[in-house]
């Protein structure tokens, strides 16, 4: 009598969150071969799939295996520290979740990779655009705009201001005036 039929595999997960090159890899043993059934199922996506196999006695056996996904790879921008006076001492910092961890940064400005880091520093003002790619290959974008501020000095402590009249009617006056 032959030994019992019996049906392992090998999954290959889902590279990147919603696509579809998971993979399920049957593996029968025991019973009497040769067997019925599909070796390799590929193009899968995210979810749970059952299996059956036969031999030539026509004895069954089956197997439900899950092939899973990452989750969503998100960049979210936690703080933006605009060029203060041209000085290039703008800054942005992020957070990426999902995805699989070892992630690649690329932040352009005008088309060109002008820092790897996750986190730049030393900016100017501009419109950057970050390709964040994670160890599966899997991508995604995201524009953040670091603004110029000129003149940050506050002026009220070192000069006092006068509007006047109040109410006003057609004209309003500005003194300004330094201790």
């Amino acid at each position: 009598e032959p030994s019992p039929l019996l049906l392992d595999f090998v999954v290959t997960d889902v590279s990147c969150a919603g696509g579809n090159d998971g993979m399920v890899t049957l593996l029968p043993s025991g019973g009497t071969p040769p067997y019925t059934f599909m070796e390799t199922f590929d193009s899968l996506t995210a979810g749970n799939y059952s299996f059956s196999v036969a031999d030539t006695n026509v004895c069954t056996t089956q197997a439900s295996v899950t092939v899973e996904e990452p989750e969503a790879l998100i960049i979210e921008v936690d703080l933006i520290t605009n060029e203060v006076d041209q000085n290039t001492n703008g800054a942005i910092d992020i957070t990426v979740l999902g995805g699989t961890a070892q992630y690649s940064f690329s932040w352009l400005l005008d088309d060109l990779v002008i820092s790897e880091e996750e986190d730049p520093s030393g900016l100017s003002a501009g419109n950057y655009t970050l390709l964040l790619t994670d160890t599966n290959g899997c991508t995604t974008s995201i524009e953040v705009t670091v603004d110029r501020i000129v003149a940050t000095t506050n002026l009220l402590n070192e000069q006092s201001v006068k509007v006047y009249p109040n109410p006003v009617n057609e004209l309003l006056f500005i003194d300004i005036m330094t201790d």
